[in-house]
């Protein structure tokens, strides 16, 4: 079925065999490579023509060493009229994710996937303009990459367990990306569950080894990445599911559903969202009557609107839910609480009675996920399945509340605050492919004569859309870090799962949970809008679906959504800061994120120099006072309206716009004081360790940290102008130190999204590729062989016989022993923009099956992503196929190549 799909989606996207298209694609190409050899690894390159339709040239023999490191040295060639020309030095980059050192170079290789594609293909290439332009890119650096990408990995023995996480998910056969855009929704959620299972031996096997808690998050992140679908559904059975039992859960019911939950005896899914009501939780109207007389839960959807809705695995997979209901006891409602429910039997997958289920069907992204609705109907559950870590319901039914009703929400407090980290692991990847690819095309007059045009990166209107993205990326770097940091202590002292009555955890829960929301509301806002940022960026090309950005794009925006609605969570942070702000009013202390609104504020800004400017000090006193005076500001207004007869809820409504304001303000002080305070600690190690003092990462990182910061208060400035903070000279100051930021920013961009260290696996990005190479290349997928030194006669073909079986995707050979299935045709179109028809033709397959080639298309030997023809003479197909195979109709009209 597989194949099928990707066959018919490869005839759908056949280009027209026409002469213009196949100047524009060598246009497009710049070169189509003679015949190769021997490949990488210390093998030659034999010699071979050269075809070059855009230039006119038939280049001469071409050869190249291999560098010894596992990638393609490339070898050279050039000359007209058969020159001959070749090279043997090594292209090999400064970093990889493989690691391998480099023979000659000493330094490691990054190309793994690279090589083996060449590999397979016949030998090593010649450098491209690509390559030669990110080569310069990446000599420009100030800062040792290497250095860096341990910095934000969090030392050598992380990155090692990422760079080994991305091999051995690049060696499962599961997670292949070639026919990942081409898949249907059943083929995806298929393909998700098995990812899940395969997934789940590594997880396991990493429980019982040294580190293995460092190497399971190395695997979610490189698994997220290239999956996301994936990703959440393990999310929702690991991480929600299992999260509500540990974090809700008595120690008995902990025993008793998490190994069941550990071995996949059961899957899990998390339904607190309904038809009705998604963020506002109070509101759900699924009900939970308690029946002291049987000792059980009566759980029912009294309404339409009550029917769990968005379900992630509901659809077709999960056996069990964590039901969020209100639980009502002899009558009186106490609120919303949690039960495990089972909803399908776990022998015969059929559902449980009482219980109907169902599929939401397409969505806008994460096709591998079955969101799905559930209603009850009057189920039973024995008591024993309410989670009473918190809360108790007595046999007699005695209701007992909870010490911190919050402490119920333990984990979406976790999942908002690991997409902080979301943000960060997709927006890097966003801008590893859109920067490599910028500083690879070439487009426009070029600025000096004699130039060539100049890279698209090389413009300052492109600098300034990208470059404060990608400040902006590495803020979220060390947001995450903190807020990762932050929920680790306060699991330490909780005793993990958002519950436990130590005094110091009940006080960092609220401040917990208002920097969470806030922080997820804001970045994913703005990695959604980066995301689309970055896809305009790559003009045409990042609207290709190959290119990754769409998929990326429609993966990213359920974060704005899902766990709670963004603008929801930013409320709900602006909630927080006035009860804080009416606290320092009562005398009372706040402690947290919002300790700067009890400290003085200056009634104007010092900065007079360029120097002061990118004080950090100087920097935050800037931000503590819009986001103390905001908050102010926003509470006066609120008493305001409360003053003036409104209720809480109506003057809440009518000030909502200040509050938001107010929530943005104090969630983007805060990002930039964890930037800050990163940056000095990383300097200041620098400063004591010899070892770490030429690595430049601290430089770097306090050039990015002042264009955050300068960048983010240039767009603010009307208020700091309004409120006479600022004067305008300080706000052309700021501008030109903002301008002045790019140029550091803009030499080192390909270092600084080099560091991130992703490989062309993960990224599956043509656009993104290490080498540079994005013109002729298809995601994770071999390349198609070489032409041979003959001039290679252009042909049509009439009919074919489709192979039905598996195919390895570079022999030849086995394509022709495949079993075949009849798929005769006879064309009725030659040139149609694209389009191809054809009407079957009865009584041809008898007759006509000498005249059926069964020569491959490198539409079934590749991927969905291509269509061509291969060499027609009598001689080329006894070379490559050992024996002549049928005939083909020829015509004078060229195919794509």
């Amino acid at each position: 079925l597989l194949f099928d799909a990707a066959l018919r989606a490869a005839r759908a996207r056949a280009m027209c065999d026409s002469d213009a298209a196949l100047r524009r694609l060598n246009a497009i190409s710049r070169h189509s490579t003679g015949a190769r050899g021997g490949g990488c690894c210390g093998g030659a390159a034999t010699s071979g023509g050269d075809v070059d339709s855009a230039r006119g040239n038939d280049a001469g023999a071409s050869g190249g060493d291999g560098c010894g490191c596992g990638c393609a040295a490339r070898g050279g060639a050039g000359g007209d009229d058969g020159a001959a020309a070749s090279a043997s030095a090594c292209a090999c980059p400064s970093t990889c994710a493989c690691m391998q050192p480099c023979s000659r170079s000493g330094a490691p290789s990054r190309c793994a996937t690279a090589a083996a594609g060449a590999g397979a293909a016949g030998g090593s290439e010649r450098i491209t303009d690509g390559e030669r332009n990110l080569a310069m890119e990446r000599a420009k650096a100030t800062f040792k990459v290497r250095e860096l990408t341990l910095y934000l990995d969090g030392g050598a023995k992380i990155t090692a367990f990422r760079e080994k996480a991305m091999r051995e998910l690049e060696a499962l056969p599961v997670f292949r990306q070639d026919d990942r855009f081409d898949l249907t929704r059943p083929e995806s959620r298929k393909r998700t569950m098995e990812k899940v299972r395969g997934l789940y031996r590594a997880f396991v096997k990493d429980a019982r080894s040294e580190g293995g808690l460092d190497m399971r998050r190395a695997r979610l992140e490189a698994a997220g990445l290239l999956d996301p679908g994936w990703f959440t559904r393990n999310g929702v059975h690991f991480g929600l599911f299992m999260g509500a039992i540990s974090g809700q859960g008595t120690q008995e019911q902990q025993q008793e559903w998490l190994p069941q939950v550990f071995m996949l005896s059961i899957f899990g899914c998390f339904g607190m969202t309904e038809l009705g009501h998604g963020s506002h939780v109070r509101g759900l109207e699924t009900v939970a009557t308690y029946i002291p007389e049987s000792q059980e839960f009566d759980i029912h959807s009294p309404t339409l609107t009550a029917t769990k809705w968005w379900i992630g695995g509901a659809g077709q997979t999960a056996t069990h839910c964590s039901v969020f209901a209100r639980l009502v006891v002899d009558g009186d409602d106490k609120g919303v609480h949690c039960f495990v429910v089972q909803l399908r039997d776990t022998e015969t997958h059929a559902p449980m009675p009482g219980v109907s289920v169902g599929d939401c069907g397409a969505k806008m992204g994460r096709n591998g996920l079955d969101n799905g609705w559930i209603q009850f109907h009057h189920v039973r559950i024995p008591r024993e399945q309410m989670l009473m870590k918190h809360a108790q319901v007595s046999p007699e039914g005695v209701y007992t509340k909870p010490p911190r009703a919050a402490a119920a929400y333990g984990a979406l407090i976790l999942g908002r605050a690991h997409m902080v980290k979301d943000s960060y692991d997709v927006l890097k990847a966003a801008l590893t492919i859109v920067i490599r690819y910028t500083c690879v095309r070439r487009q426009g007059e070029p600025f000096r004569e004699g130039e060539p045009e100049p890279q698209i990166l090389n413009y300052t209107s492109m600098q300034a859309r990208l470059l404060p993205t990608l400040a902006q990326c590495y803020a979220f770097y060390f947001t995450s870090r903190f807020m990762i940091d932050m929920l680790d202590r306060f699991n330490e002292k909780d005793g993990g799962g958002g519950g436990g009555d130590d005094a110091e955890a009940a006080e960092m829960l609220p401040d917990l949970h208002a920097t969470s929301a806030g922080l997820k509301a804001y970045c994913t806002w703005y990695t959604l809008e980066a995301i689309e940022k970055c896809r305009q960026c790559c003009g045409g090309h990042g609207y290709s679906g190959y290119a990754g950005l769409a998929a990326m794009f429609a993966d990213f925006a359920v974060q704005c959504t899902w766990e709670g609605d963004n603008t929801v969570m930013a409320l709900q942070t602006a909630r927080y800061l006035v009860s804080s702000l009416r606290k320092l009013r009562d005398g009372q202390e706040v402690q947290g994120s919002v300790r700067y609104l009890a400290e003085k504020l200056p009634a104007s800004w010092d900065a007079a120099t360029a120097a002061q400017v990118r004080d950090p000090r100087r920097q935050l006193v800037a931000l503590r006072f819009q986001a103390a005076t905001l908050v102010r500001a926003a509470v006066a207004a609120l008493d305001e309206r409360t003053a003036a007869g409104a209720s809480e809820t109506e003057a809440w409504n009518a000030t909502a716009v200040p509050l938001l304001r107010a929530s943005k303000a104090h969630v983007y002080y805060n990002m930039a004081s964890f930037f800050v305070h990163g940056v000095e600690a990383r300097m200041a190690d620098e400063a004591e360790d010899p070892s770490l003092a030429d690595s430049g990462v601290g430089a770097i990182c306090k050039t990015l940290c002042d264009l955050f910061v300068l960048h983010y208060m240039a767009d603010t400035m009307g208020y700091f102008l309004r409120s006479s903070f600022m004067s305008p000279t300080q706000a052309d100051l700021i501008d030109r130190e903002v301008a002045a930021s790019f140029v550091p920013v803009r030499a080192n961009a390909v270092p600084l999204v080099d560091a991130f260290n992703l490989s062309d696996f993960v990224l599956n990005s043509p656009l993104g590729r290490y080498d540079g190479v994005s013109h002729g290349r298809r995601p994770c997928t071999a390349l198609p062989p070489a032409r041979g030194t003959a001039a290679v006669p252009r042909t049509r073909l009439v009919c074919r016989a489709v192979p039905s079986g598996p195919i390895a995707p570079t022999d030849a050979r086995h394509i022709r022993t495949a079993p075949l299935r009849s798929a005769c045709t006879r064309r009725t179109s030659s040139r149609c923009g694209g389009r191809r028809t054809a009407r079957p033709r009865r009584r041809t397959l008898k007759r006509r099956s000498s005249r059926c080639s069964r020569a491959p298309t490198w539409a079934a030997a590749t991927t969905a992503t291509t269509l061509t023809t291969t060499t027609t003479t009598a001689a080329s197909r006894r070379a490559r196929l050992g024996r002549p195979v049928g005939l083909w109709r020829r015509r004078k009209r060229h195919v794509m190549p």
